[in-house]
């Protein structure tokens, strides 16, 4: 879900008609620097008011939400056997692909 928001809002962004306009005198890098606020305003505006409906609404947070149903289960998962095994294939198999463990580890 946060997949297509994200999609949706970038699309927003690259929209002409939200971007600032300035006059002539004012440089490209300066008038480039206030457009891209326009995008990070807009996702924090959006992320706040999910923030605020979770709260007022089931009395949670996104960071709770997060820890129980994605961080728990990847927890349990990776404390037996089985996730050592899962984890040392995917090790193996990244660095297949060129991903070697020195560099994300």
């Amino acid at each position: 879900m946060l997949y297509w928001l994200q999609n949706y809002l970038l699309k927003i962004t690259r929209v002409k008609s939200i971007e600032n306009s300035f006059r002539d005198n004012v440089p490209p890098a300066v008038e480039k620097s206030f457009n891209v606020l326009v995008p990070v305003i807009l996702v924090v505006a959006v992320f706040g008011l999910v923030s605020t409906l979770l709260f007022n609404i089931w009395g949670t947070n996104l960071i709770t939400l997060i820890t129980t149903f994605i961080q728990e289960p990847l927890r349990h998962v990776s404390t037996g056997l089985w996730g050592a095994i899962i984890l040392t294939s995917l090790g193996n198999m990244l660095w297949l692909f060129g991903v070697h463990q020195a560099r994300y580890l």
